[in-house]
Parts: structure tokens; sequence; C-alpha cells
């Protein structure tokens, strides 16, 4: 299996935190992927529209050791995504308290990334400065919206995650020849088959996002827009104003 939308983002994020010390590490975070989410992702959640969890994210290398881990918040309604991050939450055996401290004192400790796939674009938002970015969705994941998908399901058994049993499945998203999204999954029998973990490969790296105190209620709406008095970063891909 190989798909780059999920480590691509997490080590975006990774950098980041390296970065938070350096001059335009805020403006690097601004046209990085957004938070380890894409248009193509919320495809997995099938006629599941709408939901609130707890995320556990980790990054396997090649040898199966851990070299990322990270835990956030993450919202689903009709589509649209959000995933909330405390930077001090990742957990990176390269970033040291003093980085840490550097991303607070920036304000870069709290990133929110909102996935829109009906403007075609993300909001990444920094809560600490009261600032956003608009990032246009790659042009390689905006095929993820088309309405003539595939999705090819392929049974691998049963396991039972967190005392849920699942069916264990690959799930292949293509249009035409290009396959867009390839990753297994686990789908809990008592959570409405929910996939309650999404595994993907890609670069010899294992990227896996476990989904947890999940809440089948639907979020506000405002979660999914910019927030009131919110400035846009200079250089970001619309006109800067004041929301």
């Amino acid at each position: 299996m190989k798909t780059a939308w999920f480590p691509r983002s997490l080590s975006a994020l990774a950098c980041a935190c390296l970065l938070a010390t350096a001059p335009g590490a805020r403006a690097q975070l601004s046209g990085g992927a957004p938070g380890g989410v894409s248009a193509a992702l919320a495809k997995l959640f099938g006629n599941i529209s709408a939901f609130t969890a707890n995320v556990d994210a980790r990054v396997l290398n090649a040898r199966n050791q851990e070299t990322l881990r990270m835990s956030m918040k993450f919202a689903d309604l009709d589509g649209k995504l959000r995933v909330d991050l405390d930077l001090t939450q990742v957990h990176n055996k390269d970033m040291t308290a003093k980085q840490l401290a550097a991303m607070e004192e920036h304000g870069l400790r709290k990133i929110v990334s909102i996935v829109r796939p009906d403007k075609k674009c993300s909001y990444i938002l920094y809560p600490g400065l009261r600032n956003y970015s608009v990032v246009p969705i790659p042009k390689s994941e905006t095929a993820a919206l088309a309405t003539d998908l595939e999705t090819h399901r392929t049974p691998l058994g049963r396991e039972t995650l967190d005392g849920h049993a699942c069916a264990k499945q690959r799930v292949v998203l293509k249009r035409g020849d290009a396959v867009l999204l390839d990753a297994v999954t686990w789908n809990a029998d008592d959570l409405k088959g929910f996939p309650i973990q999404i595994q993907t490969e890609s670069d010899g790296n294992t990227s896996i996002l476990r989904f947890e105190n999940i809440q089948f209620t639907r979020p506000e709406d405002k979660l999914f827009e910019i927030p009131a008095g919110y400035q846009e970063n200079q250089g970001s891909g619309a006109t800067s104003q004041s929301r």
C-alpha cells in the first residue's frame, strides 16, 4: 500500500516543531499540510456524517520504531474536518524543552486545521495569534472531491481493538486508474461500523490514527468557520481581511 496524504502531513508538523525557533517558522507552518487530514480521509467514514473524537496519531519507521506521536481532537460535519492540535502534545525525540518554550513564546502552541472540501481549501488557525491562513487543497487531492470515485474493500479478517469487535479491511479509493487512498481500517461493530483505527504506509513509514471517545453528535457549524476577529496571515491564499 502507498498513499501520501497522512505521513507527509505528520512530517510537516514534525518539521514545524523543530522550526519553531527559527525566523519565518510561522510562514512555513502556514504553507504546510493541514494537520494530517485530507479530503480523501472523509471518504473512510462512509455514511457517518457527523461525530467528534479524540485521536492518537503515530508514525513508525521501517524498523517499527515510533518516530512521532501526537494527540488531537477531531470533528467531522458533512465531510468538513477539523483537527485541534496542541504542539506540546507532540512527542518527538528531536524536540527539546527549549523548542517547546519557543513555540509558546511565538504563539504556536495550538494549531487548528479545518478541511473544507466544499470550498476546496483548508483553514489553518493560530488561536494564540488570533490569525489564520488559507491553503488550497493540493491538486493531488482534489480528485477525492469528485463524485465518480470507486471504493474497493477487501476483508482482512476480524480483530478486537479497545474492547470493540472490528471488521478489518483494506480500502482503496480510486478514480479511473489513479489510487487516491490506500488504507487498512478497523471498523467497530458496535459503533455503526466506524473505523476506530486507520493505517497507511508510505516511503517505508507506517502511520496510524486511533480514534477514542467517539460521539455521534453534530458539532456546531461555527467550528468549521474562521472565528470572528481573526486576521489573515500575509502571503496566505486569499486577500487579507478581518473576520
